[in-house]
């Protein structure tokens, strides 16, 4: 089958697919019946009004001897269990057989054909069942093993060309995803382009989990990947699905680290994400995942047998599915700053003025003309009150005239740590390097000479050591016994007053990190976070700061001196510190 011939298979598939009869349609959620998750989970699965679950059917359990093929009992009971509820999965292709290429990730021809042959025997057997299939899954992360992990791009790529082909054949219509990513790792998606691997997929997959790290935070990163695509297929970018997505959950009175939240802000994350990334434009959302399983305890909506208790996660994805139902768009409104306001546009043409989610990322009073009823993310209704002071919590807000008054003046933004990164020292304002303090003299910053681009992030570098420097994160080193911190500055073009936000978060291992911000080579702010202390530090004043003037955002290695587990994620913002300059 030529190129052109799939193109337009590809695309009939995307129609069948991407035209979701509303939002909810576009909402699932990762399950694991392929582990042995009992059916009896199934009705609280059905309550939440899903209609897609993402679920295995592992190629060594299948072909259990070369070329023969049997499906074990535990995937014809679960499909079947899902297709008596109308649920459909969307099942990853995975991992290695014991028969082909020593039971290792395929990396010889012969392997990419029994793969194709695994491949083609799903798809054959439950192929009108199915949502779509995903060609493996975290290839660029921990699930590729052997020689396919030398060059995993370009293997992969061959993989995919083999399974694609042979899926066609078999169901042209049938959705195949390709990538399926651990986090979002753009410099190997850019060479995956390179390898030819996007003409062999109808859309691509991530997993831009984001650590404890906001919502928000995806918004840059998918809008980095739309360019990247939109670059790289000008002709037909790529649909994003996001295959899985989640934050975990300690439980309540109890803490388990930096990198988890509580209950109920996971519960305010899922609402958020799952919308955020719907306005987004990205075509399938997966939370990751239905009940707490394994080692990934924390991330279910219902804790574990028996019972499956509901978190208050499970509350939200309900009403969110249920408020979702008939909505054709979700839209991101014009709000002030730090308001978000989403849109629901219904699927049918209405007199009734649409509902919309809102949320703000710092407490917020804000008038609310001409709204009638109040639904909170766990289904609970009230009528809506004249004003309303928004939080991190999301509500539903039906009856509104419009959407928020905008600021008069709203405070423009002169810097931002992630979106100005680059590996030329001085673009955007941004320089990186080593901080060194002496004496009571002001810092002496060193911008550093090396820099990288790997699969997984763009950085600067301190040859033999772990010093970095990336968008979003900082790691400090000890070298010669000395301790090495990492630091971005940034220098006014024009000087005047500004308004400095920094937030930092550090690992809960090792002795954790010091970091400071630093105007004019004097240190401002400063906190001792990670390791067994706090995760994280938000370090914000105002300063006047003269033409060429800097400020310094540094990372240091922990009290004890040691460089082990100091990897910091670092968001800076920068902005006048008057609205009315």
């Amino acid at each position: 089958m030529n190129r052109i011939a799939l193109f337009f298979l590809a695309a009939s598939a995307l129609d069948a697919f991407g035209a979701s009869a509303d939002c909810a349609d576009r909402i699932g959620v990762m399950t694991h019946f392929a582990h042995g998750w009992a059916l009896d989970v199934l009705p609280a699965l059905a309550a939440t009004g899903t209609r897609h679950v993402r679920d295995e059917i592992y190629w060594d359990d299948l072909e259990v001897e070369p070329g023969r093929f049997e499906f074990p009992k535990k995937y014809e009971a679960y499909l079947s269990a899902l297709r008596e509820r109308g649920i459909r999965p969307l099942v990853p292709l995975t991992f290695e057989n014991r028969h082909h290429d020593d039971g290792l990730t395929p990396y010889t021809e012969a392997g990419f054909a029994a793969y194709a042959r695994y491949a083609t025997e799903v798809v054959r057997r439950h192929g009108e069942q199915l949502e779509a299939v995903e060609i493996w899954n975290e290839y660029n992360g921990g699930f590729a093993k052997g020689p396919a992990t030398a060059d995993r791009a370009a293997t992969y790529a061959k993989m995919l060309r083999h399974a694609y082909r042979a899926i066609k054949r078999e169901r042209p219509g049938l959705v195949v995803l390709g990538a399926s990513t651990a986090g979002l790792p753009l410099p190997y998606l850019e060479r995956l382009a390179d390898a030819g691997a996007f003409e062999h997929m109808d859309a691509i997959s991530i997993h831009p989990y984001r650590g404890s790290l906001p919502p928000e935070t995806l918004e840059p990163a998918i809008r980095d990947l739309q360019a990247l695509l939109a670059r790289r297929r000008p002709a037909a970018p790529l649909p994003i699905w996001v295959t899985e997505i989640g934050w975990t959950a300690r439980p309540p009175g109890t803490f388990a680290g930096p990198e988890f939240v509580d209950e109920d802000t996971q519960a305010d994350y899922l609402v958020r994400a799952l919308t955020l990334l719907l306005s987004l434009g990205v075509e399938k959302v997966y939370w990751y995942q239905l009940r707490e399983h394994g080692v990934d305890k924390g991330l279910g909506l219902l804790r574990a047998a028996p019972g499956y208790e509901p978190k208050p996660a499970y509350r939200a994805f309900t009403t969110l599915l249920a408020r979702l139902r008939g909505v054709k768009t979700v839209v991101r409104e014009t709000a002030p700053d730090g308001v978000y306001c989403l849109r629901l546009d219904s699927a049918t043409d209405s007199a009734v003025p649409p509902a919309r989610l809102l949320w703000s990322v710092t407490s917020r009073a804000l008038p609310l003309p001409g709204a009638t009823r109040l639904v909170r993310i766990d289904g609970a209704a009230e009528p809506a009150p004249d004003w309303i002071v928004l939080t991190g919590s999301p509500v539903y807000i039906e009856g509104l005239s419009g959407p928020p008054l905008i600021d008069e003046h709203p405070r423009p933004i002169l810097a931002d740590s992630a979106a100005g990164f680059s590996l030329s020292q001085g673009e955007n304002g941004w320089s990186y390097g080593t901080l060194a303090l002496a004496g009571g003299e002001p810092a002496v910053f060193t911008p550093a000479v090396d820099a990288r681009v790997t699969d997984w992030k763009a950085e600067w570098i301190l040859p033999g050591s772990p010093w970095s420097i990336s968008a979003e994160e900082q790691h400090p080193a000890v070298v010669a016994g000395l301790p090495v911190a990492a630091a971005r500055r940034w220098t006014s073009a024009r000087g005047g007053p500004v308004r400095v936000v920094a937030r930092f978060e550090a690992g809960g291992q090792g002795d954790g990190v010091r970091v400071r911000v630093l105007a004019e080579g004097r240190v401002r702010a400063t906190a001792l976070i990670g390791g067994p202390r706090r995760p994280s530090a938000e370090l914000g004043f105002d300063c006047v700061l003269p033409r060429g003037g800097s400020l310094d955002f540094a990372v240091d290695p922990g009290p004890a001196g040691s460089p082990d587990h100091d990897a910091t994620r670092v968001a800076v913002s920068i902005s006048p510190a008057s609205t009315h300059e």
